[in-house]
């Protein structure tokens, strides 16, 4: 997989190809854990019961599986409001992380160009005190005989008030 970033990177990122969707992620996480390893996307749970040698979890349509290991990704308010049931009960301080997750609005805008119009070494910009404080750009090889460069703007909370 392409290394992206920076080229001397060391971290072990993987680049999936823009124009597939959330599956793409799925494979990969698939083909790094093992291929007897379900994940499941979609199945709203109710219950996780982590009391026994296995842990059971029940789905809101009353199915339930039964596994050795189980990982959950939901968001913060799911985990504030109590949706899903744990048994035993989370502890204090795991529900007191959750609570601190604060969920305010966030705007990712794509601007697509035919030619670059940016220096071309530049990778990102951080502007703090702007309406759109951070950008990345890239320039993405759709065939051997088309380019496209894309800014990616990204602002969260009052900058995003704003934009919308």
């Amino acid at each position: 997989m392409e290394k992206h970033w920076e080229e001397t990177e060391d971290h072990l990122d993987e680049r999936i190809d823009s124009r597939i969707s959330m599956a793409g992620v799925i494979d990969v996480l698939k083909r790094d854990i093992g291929d007897d390893t379900s994940i499941l996307t979609n199945w709203k749970v109710r219950t996780i019961d982590y009391s026994g040698d296995k842990i059971k979890i029940t789905s809101t349509t009353g199915e339930e599986l039964e596994a050795d290991k189980c990982v959950i990704s939901v968001s913060a308010k799911i985990m504030q409001t109590n949706v899903i049931q744990f048994v035993p009960e989370l502890s204090q301080k795991k529900i007191d992380a959750f609570n601190m997750v604060g969920l305010e609005r966030a705007v990712k805008l794509l601007i697509k160009f035919k030619k670059n119009v940016w220096p071309e070494k530049l990778q990102s910009l951080i502007c703090a005190d702007c309406d759109i404080p951070e950008m990345w750009f890239r320039e993405f090889e759709i065939n051997e005989n088309e380019k496209h460069w894309v800014a990616v703007c990204y602002c969260m909370s009052e900058s995003a008030d704003k934009i919308v």
